[in-house]
């Protein structure tokens, strides 16, 4: 199985915006104030935002950087060489003058190829062309030939009349890659060509419109034999080579949020077009634009990629299937920006498009697109998930039992009336109890990252550089990494915002009292220290509270954990409830401590001889389960009873808090906050990897309620962490943890998030994938002993299994087993634990559902040949938590 090909979407998400959540009356009245004209409607009343595709897109995480190293240099700014060399590259063209949009740039081409009186000819126009040309007194001739095969082409018969007939009169010929028909339509090369030589035999420019040529080149790679074997950057440089000028809107297949530029090889052009590119845009090396979006647009054309193109042009297709299969009229073929949808079919009267656009959003909070008689339904690059797509589905198939009344025009704005009128309801629009059942994630992609799709060669190369050890593969040699969730979030727009604004001042600065103010006010505790991650917090809590020789209870071990509290002299015991050994139990919290175990071992060894009670909360090493309310108000009540402090690991306390509103009896009607501060108030103290919860990228803190105890833990951090107002942290990290810190009990955020997780264990389920019963919150355990039963555990099965998987499909996964549990230090043999588990660790807000599907299909391949699986050897050995750089060979 080789995936070197975009089933799923070629990028992981880095950064995240939250969807706003209007109820059915807030959507009425804000219907209501926008004139029943959605295009007045705010971006914060819309969830799913389909009426335009231009500027709107998610940014690479390259292209971001790139905002942030702009030269903003009135002139000579080195941004506009890295845009010229660039453009260069892709267009051979020499000369670039960039401008602020795309419609800057139309503007300018027209003003320097054209003179009052003359006509326009090409394939269909935009409007912005159309409004510019009457304003300067020149009209336009659409010659888009309908009957083609290729919506865009332009009709050559005509053409060639017009030519014979006026040629005087014609300025120029325009091609627009996705003529402005049907959600953009391409022209065939051939007919390019056509086009190219009648303008040349007549002595007129040809200008190539290249916004979306790149898509207009994959099509042209797809559905026209002879370029098949060519790739889709040199078709467009076929594209632009026929042209004279060549102009775009950087907002289209770039995807970037503003700009736009002309190229062409004519010395006298390029003269004309930098006289007016000063006189109506800004100074010919920046356009009207600032530095750091030149330099956004310069790493846009180095990084578009056939399987981003790919990739969109099909979830367009999949959709506009879907929408037929509704019995819609969609247009045919599907646009390269978007699907146009015949709204004249469902609703009478001239604005038939504005109300259904309205309806559809009274019903589910969607925008749709109204221009005249059609409803675009356009997708913005890299912005939604296959969740979004199907609420979309849901809501128009839901839309079709609606009723929809006609809109009359109450006032009128006739340059763009689409955009500005406004509408009176000729009956009532009823807003409609619609409970869909797809749920989709509430937010919106904002920044992407790339991902590298490899060969099984490759994959196989790496793998052997890594002896056999996930943990020491390169990250750019890993397609989907579930190896971990801790600190692989992808952070939100507003925790970004937070860390820009925050001052890095000295000592205890306004981030360090943000952050504590909000932990004090989340998880309820009064004395609060950051550390620079969660192990860091583990260090000073053990070596605060154990003295040697005393013993600590704990339900199941967790790796770092552990080995702070040997490191301090400690004796490990677990006292989790036995379900939590078995994968295979279906018990609701199998990270439940079992009461009498632990009242055994205050009995047999004393109170005084008990550290503390260490809680963790969806514990990790069982397969991320949780534990209930009742079993900490139990477990609480013991330690209180022997004076024994209680400390929680609270990494994954608000994915606990889901789990206990889910599945603990009388939990259901309570809110996730609630339930969370209830939980908090039974510990004495916490530690917490906010990678994890908090959805941040580093960092962690400890929280205690009394003051002794917090001033030992402040001295001691001292030593190894840092000031007690930094904990060896940016400032900028203790604003966006306090950001976090309130994100992460969003109750939509955490079943969209815990959801994923069910996803993906159900897919393996069905095949019959062994996996740790039920799912957890964070990762879906595979149960290593049942999948490779013929291996021994000391041939090491789940690394094994682990590197099958990234085999299959490029997945990184982790051992949780025998290598995990180490070696018994008296002994020094192994430690055989019951559970040998591979975790698929599924980060936050990362990853879409069809990333999953991938996961599961690599899985499943290894599964099919099981039998055929080897064990394998270890070759190095480090003396403490061997897991993270231990190396391996197969066995022969």
């Amino acid at each position: 199985m080789d995936y070197s090909y975009p089933k799923a979407a070629p990028y992981k998400v880095k950064i995240v915006e939250p969807l706003p959540h209007l109820s059915e009356a807030q959507r009425q009245e804000a219907l209501i104030q926008a004139g029943y004209n959605v295009w007045r409607l705010r971006d914060d009343q819309v969830f799913i935002d389909l009426a335009d595709a231009h500027g709107n897109g998610a940014m690479s995480q390259a292209q971001w950087a790139g905002l942030m190293i702009g030269d903003e240099a009135y002139a000579g700014s080195i941004n506009f060489e890295h845009l010229q060399e660039a453009a260069q590259a892709r267009f051979g063209k020499r000369y670039l003058v960039p401008t602020h949009a795309g419609r800057g740039a139309e503007h300018l081409v027209l003003l320097a190829l054209s003179h009052d009186g003359q006509q326009v000819v090409g394939n269909a126009p935009s409007p912005t062309l159309l409004r510019l040309l009457e304003r300067y007194g020149r009209t336009y001739r659409d010659l888009t030939d309908a009957a083609s095969a290729f919506p865009g082409d332009v009709n050559l018969q005509a053409l060639e009349a017009l030519l014979q007939e006026a040629a005087e009169q014609i300025a120029y010929v325009v091609l627009h890659a996705a003529a402005w028909v049907q959600g953009g339509q391409p022209f065939s090369l051939a007919n390019a060509r056509a086009v190219a030589e009648l303008a040349r035999a007549y002595q007129k420019p040809l200008v190539l419109d290249a916004t979306h040529v790149f898509t207009q080149a994959l099509i042209l790679q797809e559905q026209e034999a002879d370029l098949k074997a060519h790739s889709v950057f040199a078709i467009v440089r076929a594209l632009a080579d026929l042209a004279d000028v060549v102009y775009l809107s950087a907002r289209g297949d770039l995807g970037c949020h503003v700009g736009g530029f002309i190229l062409t090889n004519s010395e006298a052009d390029y003269i004309r077009l930098r006289s007016l590119v000063v006189v109506f845009e800004g100074l010919h090396t920046y356009g009207g634009l600032a530095g750091r979006d030149i330099e956004a647009i310069a790493v846009a054309l180095q990084e578009v990629s056939e399987d981003e193109l790919r990739f969109h042009r099909g979830q367009l297709q999949a959709l506009g299937h879907r929408l037929r299969a509704l019995g819609y009229q969609v247009a045919e073929p599907v646009g390269m920006v978007g699907l146009s949808l015949d709204a004249a079919v469902r609703v009478e009267g001239e604005f038939a498009a504005h109300a259904l656009a309205a309806a559809l959003y009274l019903l589910a909070g969607v925008r749709g697109g109204p221009r005249g008689t059609h409803l675009h339904l356009a997708l913005p690059r890299r912005v939604y998930t296959e969740h979004h797509l199907d609420y979309v589905v849901a809501a128009l198939q839901a839309l079709q039992t609606v009723p929809v009344p006609s809109l009359k025009l109450v006032e009128d704005h006739p340059l763009q009336r689409d955009a500005l009128a406004r509408f009176r309801p000729e009956g009532t629009f009823e807003a409609t109890a619609w409970s869909p059942e797809v749920q989709p994630e509430p937010y919106r992609i904002k920044a992407i990252e790339p991902l590298v799709l490899t060969t099984r060669a490759q994959r196989e190369a790496a793998l052997r550089e890594a002896g056999w050890n996930t943990f020491l593969l390169r990250s750019q040699d890993v397609y989907i990494d579930f190896l971990t969730d801790s600190g692989t979030s992808a952070m939100s727009s507003v925790q970004w915002a937070e860390m820009m604004r925050a001052a890095e001042t000295l000592s205890y600065s306004a981030a360090y009292h943000r952050f504590v103010e909000t932990i004090q006010e989340v998880y309820g505790f009064p004395y609060v220290l950051p550390t620079h991650q969660g192990r860091a917090a583990e260090h000073v809590l053990s070596q605060v509270l154990i003295r040697p020789g005393q013993y600590v209870a704990n339900n199941m071990y967790f790796t770092t954990t552990r080995e702070h509290q040997e490191r301090a002299g400690g004796i490990f015991v677990d006292v989790i409830i036995d379900e939590a050994h078995d994968p295979a139990a279906h018990h609701p919290f199998k990270g439940n401590m079992d009461p009498e175990k632990l009242r055994d071992l205050i009995r047999r060894v004393g109170p005084e001889q008990v550290a503390y009670v260490c809680l963790e909360l969806n514990v990790n090493m069982a397969g991320g389960q949780p534990v209930s309310l009742e079993n900490v108000r139990t477990v609480a009540q013991l330690c209180r009873e022997f004076g024994i402090p209680l400390i929680f690991d609270a990494t994954r306390a608000a994915e606990n808090a889901y789990f206990i509103k889910a599945r603990e009896p009388g939990m259901q009607d309570r809110a996730i906050p609630d339930i969370f501060r209830e939980l908090m108030s039974y510990a004495d103290g916490i530690t917490v990897s906010a990678k994890k919860d908090l959805l941040v990228n580093i960092g962690g803190f400890l929280a205690v309620r009394d003051a002794a105890l917090y001033r030992r833990m402040e001295q001691f951090a001292l030593r190894f962490e840092g000031h007690p107002a930094d904990g060896g942290l940016a400032r900028r990290d203790l604003v966006a943890m306090a950001q976090g810190a309130r994100e992460m009990l969003d109750v939509n955020y955490l079943r969209s998030r815990i959801e994923q997780v069910a996803y993906l264990a159900a897919a393996l389920r069905k095949a019959g994938v062994p996996i740790v019963e039920p799912p957890g919150g964070h990762a879906v355990f595979i149960d290593a002993r049942r999948f490779l039963p013929h291996l021994p555990q000391d041939q090491f099965p789940a690394q094994r299994l682990a590197g099958e998987i990234y085999l299959a499909a490029g997945v990184r996964a982790m051992e949780r087993g025998i290598v995990s549990a180490g070696r018994d230090p008296e002994t020094g043999q192994h430690k055989y634990p019951r559970l040998e588990l591979v975790r698929l660790t599924i980060p936050r807000r990362v990853y879409t559902q069809r990333h999953l599907d991938v996961a599961a299909e690599g899985i499943l391949d290894v599964f099919a040949r099981r039998e055929q699986i080897g064990g394998l050897r270890m070759v190095f050995e480090p003396p403490v938590l061997r897991f993270f750089t231990a190396r391996f060979e197969p066995m022969a």
